[in-house]
């Protein structure tokens, strides 16, 4: 039974680190691109996969976070396109720290009036800009659930099923094929895994030795 649950955490720990297949993407374009120091970087953020026709889903309000490295690029702008929105019955507002950007923001229309104005099944909601500092690759990337600093929310106020995708700006001699170093959470999650493994051939291990005399 303690093996079989073992097994189970292990798996468990596998399926959480994975990302979670859906149809609405969240995505930062260009997913790659390279820029001169001391130019600026421009980023917007799309999300697709929204449907078309009835039954589709809309793009009802939003709370995400970019993070990036403030060493390497100084934040400068955060636009909003309120047409998407029912624009003037929108709400935006956007919120810099040390090396993320909060954005919050949506709109104030009903379900089925906001389904009027949102009729493609992607478009473009927001856009960032920056200041290229110095040479070196700079991963942007949205902030981790469940902190709500990656949430988008669709018809009947409930959280869409998305998948959330990053991009990297090489700037200068900087290099966008570097790999980054997971983060602590993801180390976490693969460690948690090993060691569910790791207990489950040990107790393999002891049930199979003959017993001491």
């Amino acid at each position: 039974m303690k093996q079989a649950l073992l097994a189970l955490a292990a798996t468990a720990a596998i399926a959480i680190s994975a990302p979670a297949a859906a149809a609405v993407i969240v995505s930062l374009h260009p997913a790659s691109q390279t820029v001169d120091v001391g130019n600026t970087i421009a980023v917007d953020v799309k999300i697709s996969g929204l449907g078309t026709g009835q039954g589709r889903e809309i793009l009802s309000s939003f709370d995400l976070s970019v993070l990036y490295n403030s060493t390497l690029a100084t934040w400068q702008s955060t636009g909003f396109f309120g047409a998407e929105f029912g624009s003037p019955g929108d709400y935006f507002s956007a919120i810099p720290g040390l090396n993320d950007v909060g954005v919050i923001g949506g709109s104030l229309l009903n379900d089925d009036d906001l389904a009027l104005v949102q009729t493609e099944d992607s478009f473009t909601f927001l856009t960032f800009t920056w200041k290229a500092e110095t040479d070196g690759a700079l991963f942007l990337k949205f902030g981790a659930d469940p902190d709500f600093e990656r949430n988008v929310v669709g018809l009947n106020a409930l959280s869409l099923d998305a998948q959330f995708l990053g991009a990297c700006v090489a700037i200068g001699t900087g290099n966008c094929d570097i790999v980054p170093v997971p983060e602590p959470a993801s180390y976490g999650l693969a460690g948690l895994a090993l060691l569910g493994c790791g207990l489950a051939t040990t107790r393999r291990r002891r049930a199979g030795a003959p017993a001491a005399v």
